[in-house]
C-alpha cells in the first residue's frame, strides 16, 4: 500500500475587504521595500506613506486619509502594481466582478477572462478551500495564548 501525503494549501490568500492601507502594507512587505523608498518612487513623503498604511490622517475631520487618484496611481507604480489594481484598492474603481462567498470573504476577478461556468467552478472551489481554512483556523490555538 502506498502512503499518500495530504497537502494543505497554506499559501492561499483571500482578500477580505482590505483598506488601501492594508493593501499598500502588503505590497511593500511582499517587495521588501521601505516606506521611504516607496515615498521616493511615488513623489510623496515617507510620513504620508506611513499615514496611508495606518489608514490615518491627522489633517482630516474623519481621521481617514484619501489620496487623490493620481497619487494612488503613482504609489501603485512605486510598488509594481497595475494602475487599475491600485485604484480598485483605494476605492476609485469597482472590481470587475466581486462576490461574497462566505461571511466577510469576497473574491474579485476579471469577468472577461472566465466563462460563467469557469467562474462558478472557481467560486465553488474557493468556497470549499475557505471553509476548510476557517475550520482549520478554529482548531488551531491562538498564538497570543501561548
Amino acid at each position: 500500500m502506498q502512503n499518500k501525503a495530504i497537502v494543505r494549501p497554506r499559501s492561499i490568500k483571500l482578500i477580505v475587504q482590505m483598506t488601501f492601507g492594508e493593501w499598500l502594507r502588503t505590497r511593500i512587505n511582499d517587495l521588501g521595500l521601505s516606506n521611504a523608498e516607496v515615498a521616493r518612487r511615488a513623489g510623496v513623503s515617507a510620513t504620508y506613506i506611513g499615514n496611508l498604511i495606518r489608514d490615518y490622517s491627522p489633517n482630516t475631520k474623519t481621521g481617514r486619509v484619501q489620496p487623490s487618484a493620481e497619487v494612488v496611481r503613482n504609489i501603485g507604480a512605486a510598488v509594481g502594481a497595475a494602475p487599475a489594481d491600485a485604484l480598485i484598492a483605494a476605492g476609485y474603481l469597482p472590481p470587475a466582478a466581486s462576490m461574497e462567498i462566505l461571511d466577510g470573504v469576497r473574491i474579485s476577478f476579471d469577468e472577461k477572462k472566465f466563462t460563467k461556468a469557469q467562474r462558478d467552478k472557481l467560486t465553488d472551489t474557493i468556497k470549499i478551500l475557505a471553509a476548510g481554512m476557517l475550520a482549520e483556523a478554529q482548531d488551531e490555538p491562538d498564538p497570543q495564548d501561548r
